[in-house]
């Protein structure tokens, strides 16, 4: 069998067809980047956008921007950058806001598809047990899907390390020196809980996905009964 690249997992994901155009939202890191180099090849440079949030929050912002501008011009798809400003409140959900906000924006403005995130299997993985810790019940456990509205995460097939181990040699990115920082709860997950997880059973990132599958299939199913 052959070993999968960024667009066959991207058209096994389902989410993006023959003639769509999107929105990508590419930060320079290794996901955002394997995403573009997929949906170039599966959809046409000519059929995307990519969005590029600068928030100017750590040193690397200028770098980030500019490998984020050379890959587009590389490939031939249109870059957008925007500058954030200076944060407002909760600083997550304040660039969360941004960049959701902007990438909404060009799809209304340019009659897109798609808003397309490079979320792969160990975001969704670490999302399910940051809501299973944090929040009672389903419906938290629910969220990171395939789709959710325009937005869509084809590389969810993929977990980190085999995105970062396709990538080498193809393209350059670059780290979130903030990935490291076990002040965030997702990263101490990431760095703590998730490898404990993966002593106990190897396969716990697709079991986790596998899961979550189910539970929507469940709730879904509740909401036509109901």
């Amino acid at each position: 069998m052959p070993e999968p690249d960024f667009a066959s997992v991207i058209r096994a994901s389902g989410l993006v067809s023959e003639g769509d155009r999107g929105v990508v939202m590419v930060s320079g890191g290794a996901d955002s980047v394997a995403l573009l180099l997929g949906l170039a090849e599966v959809a046409g440079p000519e059929n995307l956008a990519v969005l590029h949030v600068n928030y100017g929050l750590r040193p690397e912002s200028g770098a980030d921007q500019a490998l984020v501008e050379r890959l587009c011009r590389t490939l031939g798809v249109e870059c957008e950058v925007h500058r954030a400003g200076s944060p407002e409140g909760n600083t997550q959900a304040w660039a969360r806001e941004i960049r959701h906000r902007e990438a909404e924006r060009i799809r209304e403005e340019r009659g897109m598809d798609w808003i397309a995130i490079g979320h792969n299997r160990s975001d969704q993985a670490e999302t399910f047990l940051y809501r299973l810790a944090s929040s009672p019940g389903v419906r938290p456990l629910l969220t990171m899907g395939p789709r959710s509205g325009p937005i869509i995460r084809p590389l969810l097939g993929m977990d980190r390390e085999e995105v970062r181990t396709l990538l080498a040699g193809r393209a350059e990115w670059n780290e979130d020196s903030t990935n490291e920082d076990p002040a965030y709860a997702r990263n101490r997950i990431r760095l703590e809980v998730i490898p404990g997880l993966e002593a106990v059973n190897p396969a716990v990132l697709s079991n986790i996905g596998r899961t979550r599958e189910e539970l929507e299939e469940d709730d879904d199913a509740l909401d036509e009964i109901a």
